[in-house]
């Protein structure tokens, strides 16, 4: 049987490939691409670096990310609990290029901290006036509810979950699954 998983391995069939291609893209659309690419520079930085507190941050993300990044279904949710120790690794980078003695290095890296917090915060921002909106199931809900005669049928997919069916009241209309 070659899907799903057994116990925390999965069984579904996984290359080196598809693993890095589920993990970098998971961080980078959740946290932006500026922030992501300065936690992988920084993790990066601390591996090559050889401190031994580096090691402690950088392995316990990479054995995270190992167990976590190998599940077939990645959710951005699982990802979360890392997030302040990428911003560590970050950080870290950020830090030993500001303490460097060569000028345009400390401003450079004085100059990337500033545009990754801009860019890093702009997409927060961004992403955070999503939940500005009504959600899209309310206003489906107001809009079935103001176009739609009480005791008609109303035709769903039949995969819909019925948590994202809008937000309406079921008992005026006739709910019917239509056939693939």
């Amino acid at each position: 049987h070659n899907q799903g998983h057994f116990g925390i391995f999965p069984t579904a069939g996984l290359n080196a490939l598809d693993y890095e291609m589920g993990v970098f893209p998971i961080i980078h659309y959740t946290t932006g691409l500026a922030f992501a690419l300065a936690a992988l520079a920084g993790f990066l930085f601390m591996i090559f670096r050889h401190k031994k507190e580096d090691f402690f941050i950088a392995s316990s993300v990479l054995v995270y990310l190992l167990f976590i990044g190998k599940y077939p279904v990645r959710l951005a949710r699982y990802y979360i609990i890392i997030f302040p120790l990428l911003a560590v690794m970050a950080g870290v980078l950020f830090d030993a290029l500001a303490r460097n003695k060569k000028q345009f290095i400390k401003y450079t890296g004085f100059g990337l901290f500033i545009l990754v917090f801009i860019l890093t915060f702009t997409f927060g921002l961004a992403y955070a006036t999503i939940t500005i909106n009504e959600d899209v199931r309310v206003t489906a809900g107001n809009w079935i509810e103001q176009n739609i005669p009480q005791g008609s049928a109303i035709t769903f997919a039949p995969r819909t979950l019925t948590h994202t069916f809008p937000k309406f009241n079921f008992n005026k209309f006739t709910l019917n699954r239509s056939e693939e």
